[in-house]
């Protein structure tokens, strides 16, 4: 079993930083964190084979009226924008997608 740092990782993969952190988010396996992170060789080189492909598409939320599904607090969206570019709710900190409100 080899293990790579973050670094390492990146010049196998040619993938940035940024590729990197998302990859996490979107569960690619590591052990630690921060500085001590490391990845297994095999298991991340396999993971990223099986999820690399899957699409990365950016939701648009367009204008309208929108509902948090954790507080029900209700806002409006004036222009189009990215879900994620959309900060905490204001009321709960939720972080997830806003519900969107039909009359």
């Amino acid at each position: 079993m080899t293990f790579l740092t973050p670094t390492e990782l990146r010049d196998t993969l040619r993938i940035s930083k940024s590729t990197e952190h998302r990859l996490l988010k979107n569960g690619m396996p590591s052990i630690g964190g921060g500085r001590l992170r490391r990845y297994d060789q095999e298991a991340a080189v396999e993971w990223f084979r099986q999820h690399a492909h899957q699409s990365t598409a950016t939701t648009m939320l367009e204008p309208g009226d929108y509902q948090c599904p954790g507080c029900g607090f209700l806002g409006i969206i004036h222009t189009a924008i990215a879900a994620t570019q959309l900060g905490a709710c204001r009321t709960c900190g939720s972080r997830d997608r806003p519900v969107r409100v039909t009359a």
